[in-house]
Protein backbone atom coordinates (compact mmCIF):
# COMPACT_ATOMS: atom_id res chain seq x y z
CA UNK A 1 0.00 0.00 0.00
CA UNK A 2 2.81 2.22 1.13
CA UNK A 3 4.49 1.12 -2.29
CA UNK A 4 1.37 2.40 -4.18
CA UNK A 5 1.03 5.80 -2.17
CA UNK A 6 4.67 6.26 -2.97
CA UNK A 7 4.47 5.41 -7.11
CA UNK A 8 1.06 8.04 -7.06
CA UNK A 9 2.69 10.38 -5.28
CA UNK A 10 5.57 9.98 -7.70
CA UNK A 11 3.14 10.47 -10.49
CA UNK A 12 1.36 13.42 -9.36
CA UNK A 13 4.38 15.20 -8.96
CA UNK A 14 5.27 14.76 -12.58
CA UNK A 15 1.81 15.43 -13.77
CA UNK A 16 2.12 18.80 -11.68
CA UNK A 17 5.54 19.84 -13.02
CA UNK A 18 4.35 18.67 -16.90
CA UNK A 19 0.74 21.32 -16.20
CA UNK A 20 3.69 23.84 -14.35
CA UNK A 21 5.36 23.50 -18.03
CA UNK A 22 2.31 23.29 -20.13
CA UNK A 23 1.42 26.90 -18.28
CA UNK A 24 4.36 28.67 -18.56
CA UNK A 25 3.72 26.86 -22.65
CA UNK A 26 0.62 28.78 -22.45
CA UNK A 27 1.59 32.00 -21.26
CA UNK A 28 4.57 32.25 -24.03
CA UNK A 29 2.05 31.84 -26.89
CA UNK A 30 -0.27 34.32 -25.20
CA UNK A 31 2.41 36.66 -24.96
CA UNK A 32 3.32 35.95 -28.87
CA UNK A 33 -0.36 35.98 -30.28
CA UNK A 34 -0.72 39.67 -27.78
CA UNK A 35 2.57 40.47 -30.02
CA UNK A 36 1.22 39.30 -33.59
CA UNK A 37 -1.77 40.97 -32.96
CA UNK A 38 -0.21 44.21 -32.14
CA UNK A 39 1.76 44.08 -35.40
CA UNK A 40 -0.92 42.74 -37.95
CA UNK A 41 -3.27 45.68 -36.17
CA UNK A 42 -0.13 47.92 -37.33
CA UNK A 43 0.20 46.35 -40.94
CA UNK A 44 -3.41 46.88 -41.34
CA UNK A 45 -3.46 50.48 -40.80
CA UNK A 46 0.05 51.05 -42.88
CA UNK A 47 -2.05 48.93 -45.65
CA UNK A 48 -4.57 50.82 -44.97
CA UNK A 49 -2.54 54.11 -45.30
CA UNK A 50 -0.83 52.78 -48.35
CA UNK A 51 -4.40 51.92 -50.39
CA UNK A 52 -5.40 56.13 -49.75
CA UNK A 53 -2.22 56.76 -50.83
CA UNK A 54 -2.43 54.95 -53.59
CA UNK A 55 -6.16 56.20 -54.39
CA UNK A 56 -4.83 59.92 -54.71
CA UNK A 57 -1.61 58.73 -56.44
CA UNK A 58 -4.13 57.02 -58.94
CA UNK A 59 -6.68 59.87 -58.85
CA UNK A 60 -3.57 62.45 -59.64
CA UNK A 61 -2.09 60.40 -62.62
CA UNK A 62 -5.94 60.71 -64.23
CA UNK A 63 -5.82 64.52 -63.64
CA UNK A 64 -2.13 64.40 -65.41
CA UNK A 65 -3.72 62.47 -68.11
CA UNK A 66 -6.50 64.35 -68.52
CA UNK A 67 -3.99 67.99 -68.82
CA UNK A 68 -1.74 65.98 -71.51
CA UNK A 69 -4.89 65.39 -73.35
CA UNK A 70 -5.72 68.71 -73.05
CA UNK A 71 -2.67 70.31 -73.55
CA UNK A 72 -1.59 67.87 -77.25
CA UNK A 73 -5.37 69.14 -78.28
CA UNK A 74 -4.09 72.87 -77.93
CA UNK A 75 -0.91 71.90 -79.68
CA UNK A 76 -2.64 70.21 -82.57
CA UNK A 77 -5.02 73.34 -82.92
CA UNK A 78 -1.70 75.71 -82.97
CA UNK A 79 -0.13 73.71 -85.53
CA UNK A 80 -3.10 74.07 -87.86
CA UNK A 81 -3.88 77.77 -87.07
CA UNK A 82 0.00 77.72 -88.11
CA UNK A 83 -0.63 76.35 -91.17
CA UNK A 84 -3.29 78.20 -91.83
CA UNK A 85 -1.18 81.19 -91.26
CA UNK A 86 1.54 80.38 -93.42
CA UNK A 87 -1.02 79.49 -96.34
CA UNK A 88 -2.19 82.96 -95.69
CA UNK A 89 0.81 84.52 -95.63
CA UNK A 90 1.73 82.30 -98.68
CA UNK A 91 -1.04 84.18 -100.75
CA UNK A 92 -0.29 87.63 -99.39
CA UNK A 93 2.61 87.14 -101.01
CA UNK A 94 1.90 86.02 -104.01
CA UNK A 95 -0.88 88.51 -104.42
CA UNK A 96 1.58 91.34 -103.23
CA UNK A 97 4.07 89.75 -106.15
CA UNK A 98 1.82 89.61 -108.94
CA UNK A 99 0.36 93.30 -108.05
CA UNK A 100 4.24 94.42 -108.63
CA UNK A 101 4.54 92.33 -111.30
CA UNK A 102 1.42 94.30 -113.24
CA UNK A 103 2.87 97.31 -111.86
CA UNK A 104 4.62 99.11 -114.78
CA UNK A 105 6.48 102.16 -114.59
Amino acid sequence: MKFKLKLLKEINLKFLAKITKLRKKYAEVKVKNIEVKAKNAKLKYALEEHKARFMNLKQRNKEKTNLIAKLDNNIKKIKQEKIAINLSVQDDISILKSSINSVTF
